[in-house]
């Protein structure tokens, strides 16, 4: 999720499904993706009823880039915790995952 108070995240599957379920269940529905696309963190922890925890952000490249290229709100940083701590293999796994997705786009 994207929003303006430096909040570029992405949680797991489930946590957005728990907290923004569908308004409809038939696929057939219109309303069955009238959910929100971003939340601020206050906004998916008070949907949720609880605070989020480094295990509830997804292991994706997005949720890795630094601080400098999209910007980290103290909240999210605080959020994500443990997660993300050894610097050196974060980067590691971030540019082997980019390297994949540039080898997959040239195929």
């Amino acid at each position: 999720m994207l929003t303006d108070d430096g909040e570029y995240y992405m949680v797991e599957s489930r946590v957005w499904r728990e907290a923004c379920p569908p308004m409809c269940e038939s696929p057939h529905c219109p309303l069955v993706d009238h959910r929100p696309k971003y939340l601020c963190i206050g906004c998916l922890e008070s949907r949720l009823g609880r605070r989020l925890i480094p295990t509830d952000f997804s292991l994706i490249p997005m949720n890795f880039i630094s601080d400098e290229a999209y910007g980290r709100s103290a909240r999210l940083i605080d959020r994500m915790g443990g997660r993300f701590k050894d610097e050196k293999v974060i980067k590691e796994w971030v540019a082997s995952e980019m390297e994949k997705l540039e080898l997959s786009d040239s195929l």
